[in-house]
């Protein structure tokens, strides 16, 4: 570069480019353009020096005023112009110097994907390569000049003339310029791995940068590893007698360090080593490259086969090690890459098998006819192929079969073609020279001819009128899989002739919805059915297929249809039939039924479910006509109607939301029980006994709950039942057989204002389900004890209150049930207590206590309820209001009462 700004600076004072007048302007001067070139000469040598250790150039374009050059690590270097006008500066009193013209944009030249150069998106017509057409810079193959004559660019800027069929080949300069005016030029020459640039700002000779780098290593990339190694897989494929054919052709990728490597004239080639250890002599003659093609990244793909069947490489089942390497060689330099292992397995259980049905996906393994014993002379071709057996292909009478393109060798044992493991045999395709048909009679084989290349016709020049006489004839063909001339594989493939083509792929179903029905479990009766009518089935299907109904029975087998269900949430269909639907199909082959397909539903299906019912009638020939599918969507629901509480019974709803009945007890047989009849605070209670709606009869129950539930309205009365792991009612029962005569009990009596239950609603199923609800039944405590208040006076010998004067007993009505009785001197059951209650006298078992902090002693109850004050003949200065007294009543097993209030001493002074 220096010796470049040498030159330039010479021409520059020449031109008078720069105008100075005194040393320091001069100085200045220099001292620009020298940041000047030294800025481009650091370009230069960072993208020299990122090319040398390996990257890419991806990208050569046209920018403003130069190139952009970018790198496969992204990296990117812009080039400008040298013929920029630059400004003046300014003298001693001089003038300023003119602005600069603009830059133009940079110019690129590649070669194009027909092989000649381009000049940006302009083709020059000037082919690059003509001798070989190598590849151009785009993968397209290169054109041939005209006599093998191409052309590059030269040093001086000029295309440069090659003849090579002169010795030595000639080359001419032409007087073509190659290089824009006032530009940088860039000449990407993938082919020789070169970029040349001209007109870059401060150089005026072409720079030629080698794109290329020497190769340095070589690294095996596996697609999995064994004993530490990466692996190369082989197969070995032997004929009918067991002498090994060929072995597969496998591809194999290697990382090239560089990526940029050059390896243009390198010569490719593994040696191989059978070991015990890993010290032996390299063989080079076992496997070979078969072709070489640039892979992901740097890397390289090598198409390779091997020489002779291996040896397994498994070091456990015969201590020997089957190694392979990588060796690249250019002149003196030899360069090998680590080791792999290489594996090898026989492909067996080799077939015959119709590929175009097997590239379809998912994958068919479809296989032609085996072929038997041919050395056995009592070989038969009937006992392979029988009359009676389905074609294998279909030859439309006057149209053309490719057999060959139906050919594909299938490995049993791997589960995989030989294609797919990188073996290619060749196939060969005979006529049969005998096949009779159906009659016994009729040679087959007459109808037909084949080609060499395998394409079979009807023979027209026999059948010379149409050839329809050969519709519905089935001759048969002998193929082989070869690989020179050992057979791998043969089979007889039985071909049809008809009137229309078959597809080469499935056809799969045609499908057919009969209908969609919504039922309303309670209303699911004797009509909850979905009908394939005989004119649905003519309108829908038949007439849709284009077939006539005896046409839909010799093509359609009618023994084998399937009925097949899938219920919600179930991931594929099941034979297995849900309870409640029953499928007939029979009448599918008697045209005379009123209805071919019905599926019906009755009551022992599930409420609340939906799925899909599926009946197939397969096609003999899916290739031909597709499967018949009749689809039966179904959805259950069961909105169940429940009685309705009475509104003078509700009490409003608990924490949990569910309605809260309130009930009291009731006379029975004369005496007063908690008791009450659950369907007495319900109505429209005929829904509770709805058999006609697939249901029976109602009933209560308690509804146990969980202990980890967090239920508020749960009684204190319940118990825990670990062996249950439910709640034990021990204060309640519930008696009876169904809603009309159930009744709940309490056990227990009542304490407080009320106790809560939880009870259940049921209602059975037809179908063994149970439909529920749950709410609440509060009893109601009947009873209250009203105690009012008391005072006593204090004086110096005893004063008493006898509590039974004036405490009474209420009902929820307020109505007195027991009181005083001024004739009797004690408390009475009152006439509504013994009329409406039947209780007794003796139904009510008082006690009392008193509490008087400080006066304990002074201030006593007895059992019959008198209070007496008696403080020793000290006198109270104040009232003393700090006691109470509380009465507790049990009545009969019907509850637990109690109420408290206060007593007062007055003081007497």
């Amino acid at each position: 570069m220096k010796k470049f700004f040498k030159t330039f600076l010479t021409l520059a004072l020449m031109g008078g480019v720069l105008t100075f007048t005194g040393c320091q302007d001069y100085e200045a001067d220099i001292n620009s353009l020298d940041d000047r070139l030294s800025a481009v000469e650091g370009t230069l040598n960072e993208l020299k020096s990122k090319i040398e250790a390996g990257s890419v150039i991806t990208g050569v374009e046209s920018v403003s005023n130069g190139v952009k050059v970018t790198l496969s690590d992204g990296k990117s270097f812009t080039l400008t112009n040298g013929k920029d006008g630059a400004d003046g500066k300014d003298g001693a009193n001089g003038k300023d110097g003119a602005n600069g013209a603009d830059g133009k944009d940079g110019s690129v030249i590649t070669i194009g994907s027909n092989g000649n150069w381009f000049i940006g998106n302009d083709d020059t017509g000037l082919p690059a390569k003509g001798a070989d057409g190598k590849d151009g810079a785009n993968g397209a193959d290169g054109k041939d000049g005209a006599d093998g004559i191409y052309y590059y660019p030269g040093s001086n800027g000029f295309w440069v003339k090659v003849d090579p069929s002169k010795t030595p080949a000639e080359e001419t300069e032409t007087t073509i310029s190659w290089v824009a005016p006032e530009t940088v030029t860039a000449v990407w020459d993938v082919e020789n791995g070169t970029l040349t640039l001209t007109g870059v700002e401060g150089s005026e000779e072409p720079i030629v940068l080698n794109l290329t780098s020497p190769l340095r290593s070589l690294a095996f990339v596996p697609e999995f590893m064994a004993q530490g190694l990466g692996v190369i897989s082989f197969y070995n494929v032997y004929d009918l007698d067991g002498v090994f054919a060929t072995a597969n052709q496998p591809k194999v990728t290697y990382r090239l360090n560089p990526q940029n490597a050059n390896v243009a004239s390198t010569e490719w080639s593994f040696i191989c080593r059978l070991v015990q250890t890993r010290v032996a002599g390299d063989a080079d003659h076992v496997i070979s490259v078969l072709g070489v093609e640039d892979g992901e990244e740097g890397g390289k793909v090598f198409e390779i086969t091997s020489n002779t069947p291996w040896l397994p490489s498994d070091a456990s089942a015969t201590g020997f090690n089957v190694l392979t390497a990588l060796r690249a060689e250019t002149g003196d330099e030899e360069i090998v890459s680590d080791y792999a292992l290489v594996e090898c397995d026989n492909l067996d259980n080799l077939y015959l098998i119709n590929k175009v049905k097997y590239e379809t996906r998912p994958y068919a393994v479809v296989p032609f006819y085996s072929v038997g014993d041919l050395s056995d002379p009592a070989y038969d071709i009937y006992s392979d192929v029988p009359v009676s057996a389905t074609e294998n292909l279909a030859l439309v009478y006057n149209s053309s079969l490719d057999v060959k393109k139906y050919l594909e060798t299938y490995a049993g044992s791997h589960v995989l073609s030989l294609t797919e493991a990188y073996v290619y045999p060749e196939y060969s395709v005979e006529l049969v020279d005998e096949y009779l048909g159906a009659d016994g009679q009729t040679d087959q084989q007459a109808f037909v001819k084949l080609s060499p290349e395998g394409i079979l016709t009807v023979d027209s020049e026999w059948l010379a009128s149409s050839g329809r006489p050969a519709i519905g004839r089935t001759p048969v063909l002998y193929v082989q899989a070869k690989v020179g001339d050992q057979v791998l594989a043969h089979s007889y493939i039985k071909v049809m002739i008809t009137d229309q083509s078959y597809s080469e792929v499935a056809l799969g179903d045609y499908e057919y919805t009969l209908g969609e029905p919504n039922y309303e479990y309670s209303q699911i009766g004797a009509a909850s059915r979905v009908d394939l009518s005989w004119i649905n089935t003519n309108a829908n299907i038949l007439d849709v297929l284009d077939l006539s109904y005896a046409q839909f029975v010799a093509r359609y087998d009618l023994t084998a249809v399937q009925t097949t269900y899938k219920v919600e949430n179930a991931a594929t269909f099941s034979p297995v039939a849900p309870a409640g639907i029953t499928v007939n199909t029979t009448a599918i082959a008697d045209p005379t039924a009123t209805n071919a397909v019905s599926v019906v539903f009755d009551n022992t299906i599930d409420e609340d479910t939906y799925g899909v019912v599926k009946v197939t009638i397969p096609a003999y020939n899916n290739y031909r006509d597709k499967n018949v599918v009749l689809l039966v969507n179904y959805r259950i629901s069961h909105n169940h109607s429940w009685p309705a509480f009475i509104n003078e019974y509700v009490a409003g709803q608990d924490a949990q939301g569910r309605t809260i009945i309130r009930v009291k007890g009731k006379l029975v047989a004369g005496a007063f029980k908690n008791q009450a009849t659950l369907k007495e605070s319900l109505s429209g209670m005929s829904t509770f006994n709805d058999a006609a709606g697939n249901h029976v009869a109602g009933s209560f129950s308690f509804a146990f709950v969980d202990p980890e539930d967090d239920d508020n309205t749960i009684s204190d009365y319940y118990d825990w039942n670990p062996a249950t792991r439910a709640y034990d009612i021990l204060s309640a029962s519930i008696s009876g057989s169904d809603y009309t005569d159930q009744e709940i009990n309490l056990v227990l009596p009542l304490t407080g204002a009320y106790r809560d239950y939880l009870v259940r609603m049921s209602h059975a199923l037809a179908n063994g389900n149970v439909c529920t609800k749950d709410y609440v039944v509060r009893f109601v405590n009947p009873f209250s004890l009203v105690a009012p208040a008391v005072e006593l006076n204090d004086q110096a010998t005893a004063t008493h209150k006898n509590l039974v004067e004036v405490i009474k007993v209420k009902d929820n009505y307020n109505n007195v049930i027991f009181e005083y009785n001024t004739s009797a001197r004690t408390g009475k059951v009152t006439a509504i207590g013994q009329n409406a209650y039947g209780l007794q006298d003796s139904d009510f078992v008082f006690d009392y206590t008193v509490n008087a902090p400080n006066f304990e002693s002074s201030l006593t109850v007895d059992a019959s309820g008198v209070i007496t004050w008696l403080n020793g003949g000290t006198a109270l200065e104040d009232d003393y209001r700090g006691a109470t007294y509380k009465v507790g009543l049990t009545i009969a097993d019907i509850c637990d009462i109690e109420a408290t209030n206060s007593v007062t001493v007055k003081s007497t002074l």
